[in-house]
């Protein structure tokens, strides 16, 4: 694993921190706090043997490091910091690094190999430097015979005192067995409680754990936290836009990036205030680059070059894309191009509201609903279709008609001039009021829902739409009935034709 180091720059930013799942690289030994719970990924450095097949990993980093036979392991508790062969074909046995096996020796600290001096994996027993000292002394015999002796001088782990009378003082030579010199003892805990501790080992201050070895590449997820955090000191202005930091994964060829994939979080505020929140997945190759965004109003925007979005399934495998939603569900289409921007067309949305039923809706690139165009589809049961039918197979209760209903319903219709109010070059156009019409035929007027503003929630998601009645004529009717018309008027002529011959 590559630690993370944290910088801490110019420009009032305190830099990046990592923190979570330490995935340290397969070998790798570390002093664990507790045999109580030692990770699924690890296993302790007891001298065990284990299966190949259980720990491949594992076992292909023991490969590397040469392991010995299993019988010089076994004999040789020096030879006991390697890895062994195990049975030569199935298994293999870890470092014992926790003197668990029977000989091995207990207690073992980690030391540099003095730039490859010491032979890596071999094992050491307690050890100091030997203590030794002397001492020198001065035997006196006094005329009967008897002997005393005087302390002359020291050197190594010894020292003398000389007090007050000096390091040679006088002696008699009639000393008794009460006065003379005759025991001299050497106790090093006298002069520190460090000595005598231990009976059998030399060790400094230290903690106990347990050393165990990433045994596998995985790690078990659950309940672990993986953060990769940047962060500045004040807010950015704004529209600056900043990055979170980045959960990378890389390919190379020979050391040379070749394809990339990124994880990365942005944040901007508008002048408002209002934040503006996105996570975003970054694809990158040598030859093209695209990202995907999904922002915290729940958009999803595809950075692609030149705005290609594809979605494909495999053979024999269903593909679709579905947008769900309780309140108002939405696809749109924008002409990025700043060209007549305000020209209505330059933004194309297929909305459905549980309101309106579908909708097709034209507006201008800020999507302002002014001088809009929408297009309503039916919101009831039946088939829509593009040629509608006349045949008699499709209808019921079929009886003539009375052609003056025709004629009464036109003849009521009351013609009129007008001009739209949304209509810039003001032409007067010629037709009917549909509240006029509605009364006189309720067949020739429908009646279309048209949004004029959006609904928005307190984040800023639309949620849906404020509508008015766009009333319109249906031709057809009024066509039947013109035909009516045209046919009464014909039967009248024929008659006014038979009573002129008459």
């Amino acid at each position: 694993m590559r630690w993370v180091m944290n910088y801490v720059g110019g420009g009032g930013g305190t830099g990046p921190t990592m923190n979570g799942v330490q995935n340290y690289g397969v070998g790798e030994s570390t002093l664990w706090d507790t045999r109580a719970f030692i990770p699924s990924w690890a296993l302790p450095k007891d001298g065990q043997i284990v299966n190949r097949a259980d720990w491949p990993e594992l076992w292909a980093h023991a490969q590397m490091q040469s392991p010995i036979d299993d019988a010089v392991w076994l004999a040789n508790p020096a030879q006991r910091g390697k890895y062994s062969a195990g049975d030569g074909s199935t298994t293999f046995r870890l470092p014992d690094m926790n003197g668990v096996q029977s000989g091995s020796i207990p207690g073992l600290f980690g030391r540099g190999d003095q730039g490859g001096s010491l032979p890596a994996g071999n094992v050491y027993e307690s050890a100091a430097p030997e203590i030794a000292g002397t001492l020198n002394f001065r035997q006196v015999r006094a005329p009967a015979g008897e002997l005393a002796n005087n302390l002359v001088g020291s050197g190594g782990s010894f020292t003398v005192n000389t007090g007050a009378t000096g390091q040679y003082g006088p002696i008699s030579l009639n000393s008794t067995l009460a006065t003379s010199l005759q025991l001299i003892s050497f106790k090093a805990s006298d002069s520190s409680l460090v000595y005598g501790r231990s009976a059998n080992q030399v060790w400094p201050n230290s903690f106990v754990g347990v050393w165990i070895v990433r045994a596998s590449g995985g790690f078990t997820a659950a309940n672990t936290l993986w953060s990769v955090i940047n962060e500045d000191a004040e807010a950015p202005g704004a529209g600056v836009v900043t990055r979170g930091g980045d959960v990378r994964s890389s390919y190379k060829i020979a050391g040379v990036e070749v394809a990339r994939g990124s994880l990365y979080a942005t944040h901007s505020t508008f002048s408002s205030g209002f934040r503006n929140v996105s996570a975003v997945i970054e694809a990158w190759s040598t030859d093209a680059s695209t990202s995907w965004s999904f922002n915290h109003a729940g958009y999803i925007t595809a950075n692609i070059p030149g705005g290609n979005f594809n979605l494909q399934a495999d053979p024999g495998v269903t593909g679709g894309m579905f947008a769900n939603g309780d309140r108002f569900v939405g696809l749109g289409l924008r002409d990025q191009n700043t060209a007549n921007a305000d020209a209505v067309g330059k933004t194309w949305m297929m909305a459905l509201n549980g309101v309106s039923g579908l909708q097709f809706i034209a507006r201008n690139r800020a999507q302002s609903n002014v001088g809009q165009l929408v297009i309503n589809m039916p919101y009831s049961n039946g088939t829509l279709a593009l040629q509608g039918t006349s045949g008699l197979a499709y209808k019921h209760d079929v009886t003539d008609a009375d052609l003056t209903e025709a004629v009464n319903r036109i003849d009521a219709l009351r013609m009129v001039n007008f001009i739209y109010n949304d209509d810039e070059q003001e032409r007067v156009r010629f037709g009917v009021i549909a509240e006029e019409a509605e009364k006189v035929a309720p067949q020739y007027i429908k009646h279309n829902s048209e949004e004029i503003a959006d609904i928005m929630d307190e984040d800023g998601n639309k949620i849906g739409a404020e509508t008015r009645d766009r009333p319109s004529v249906d031709n057809n009717p009024i066509v039947m009935d013109l035909l009516g018309y045209v046919k009464h008027l014909k039967a009248e002529i024929e008659m006014l034709k038979t009573a002129l011959k008459g």
